[in-house]
């Protein structure tokens, strides 16, 4: 047997254990003292009668949890088999539809101003809906998922509202004669959220808003702001209580050097207001510049200062909010064959962050051949390509594919995540172990 590649050892002060042993493919986690270490990390001469003596110790649990394998040639194909097996589950059906580019704001770091919201390009057709709804349908006859969840993302989705409510109506219809559960989701300013477009959309299977809010209101009023330049902060809050007990809320906070600081009295505030039973979960993304434009909506936290994360977590945590899993960053829907984002063209795409960029598209709803496209244009990526002796590939998935392709001009190049791993690892996981 041999020490898993996935294994992450980290120095830790647990008494007699003197480090904490984690491992990304299996999730296990365990204190250890100096003599397992001998048997997990290179490096270490040991003696063969002591060796021998300490794997019919501890072989078998080690073995169990993952941390030892026969031979690494049958974990690579563990994991290639584990991560094939999540492109093509056919369990959930993903569908991200933009009803529009529009949007009714103009925050100061947005990040689609590459995108051309022209008359003809910003806002969904009635054909397009029609050819949507019609293609989702036939998606659901020929892979039979479990569930179909869809997410409406924009621009501002809210929009074209009375878009959103044909589409989730004539989609609520086709899962409904096939027998298949629908989830509804929408990203949103919350500026626009009305109780009477909430009363109609949750029968049909709206069950979560997210909504952004970028700290207290002097800091969201300065990166959040009308057309007109004014703050938005009162009328999204105002719009949350309105709406607070009709379904749940995630609080997405995009941040700064500026405003990071601001985002757990944030909290306190919409705790104060009796938001608390409504929030299902709060995330928080860094404020970067990349390429030719702002990023916050990218899966890669590298670019940014690790411990501005970890902060913000901990500061969720000690209010008892749900938060995100700092330690899971990938395999993302890119890679899932039957994940797919539709622009108000009917283009089709493999992410949001990849909309309205060049090449990027799979194809439109109305050329045919999506699936085919989709499975081909994901079975380009290599995951074992420049990432296949990092310990930390399973939680990773060789990063975010947006990203790479600011970095190396290439969707399928390296976005290593590295960086933020060794910092994240060393916080979180001594801690877990011990729980």
């Amino acid at each position: 047997m041999v020490p898993s590649k996935f294994n992450i050892i980290i120095p830790s002060e647990a008494g007699d254990f003197k480090y904490t042993l984690y491992n990304t493919f299996s999730d296990s986690q365990a204190q250890i003292g100096s003599d397992v270490l001998a048997l997990l990390e290179p490096g270490h001469k040991i003696a063969a009668k002591k060796r021998e003596k300490l794997l019919v110790k501890y072989a078998g649990s080690l073995k169990e949890l993952g941390f030892l394998v026969e031979n690494r040639k049958n974990e690579d194909k563990a994991v290639k088999d584990w991560f094939y097996q999540k492109q093509i589950n056919q369990e959930e059906l993903q569908i991200t539809v933009l009803p529009t580019y529009r949007c009714n704001l103009a925050c100061v770091y947005c990040f689609q101003s590459h995108i051309d919201t022209s008359e003809k390009n910003k806002n969904i057709s009635k054909k397009t809906i029609l050819r949507l709804v019609k293609w989702a349908g036939e998606r659901m006859d020929s892979i039979h998922p479990r569930k179909l969840q869809l997410l409406f993302y924009g621009g501002e989705p809210l929009c074209r509202e009375r878009d959103v409510l044909a589409i989730s109506t004539l989609v609520s219809n086709e899962a409904k004669k096939r027998s298949i559960g629908l989830s509804i989701q929408m990203i949103t300013n919350g500026t626009l959220l009305q109780v009477g477009f909430i009363n109609t959309m949750v029968p049909l299977g709206l069950e979560c808003v997210k909504i952004t809010i970028d700290g207290t209101k002097d800091k969201h009023n300065q990166l959040r702001i009308g057309k007109n330049s004014k703050g938005t902060f009162d009328i999204i809050i105002g719009n949350l209580l309105k709406t607070k007990d009709k379904l749940k809320f995630i609080i997405g906070s995009n941040y700064n050097l500026e405003n990071f600081n601001s985002i757990p009295k944030l909290y306190d505030h919409l705790i104060g207001i009796g938001l608390r039973k409504s929030i299902s979960r709060v995330n928080f993304r860094p404020i970067f510049q990349g390429g030719t434009r702002y990023n916050c909506d990218v899966c890669s936290f590298s670019e940014s200062d690790p411990s501005t994360q970890l902060w913000l977590y901990e500061e969720a945590r000690k209010r008892g909010l749900e938060t995100m899993d700092l330690l899971s960053l990938g395999p993302c829907g890119f890679h899932k064959r039957d994940a797919y984002t539709i622009d108000p063209e009917g283009k089709v795409y493999k992410c949001e962050g990849l909309i309205g960029m060049e090449g990027a598209e799979l194809g439109d709803l109305y050329t045919g051949d999506i699936e085919e496209k989709s499975e081909s244009f994901i079975a380009r990526f290599d995951l074992f390509g420049n990432c296949g002796e990092c310990g930390y590939l399973p939680i990773c998935g060789g990063g975010c594919r947006y990203w790479a392709y600011v970095k190396t001009g290439d969707f399928f190049g390296t976005a290593c995540e590295k960086k933020y791993f060794d910092f994240m690892s060393k916080e979180i996981i001594p801690g877990r172990a011990m729980a």
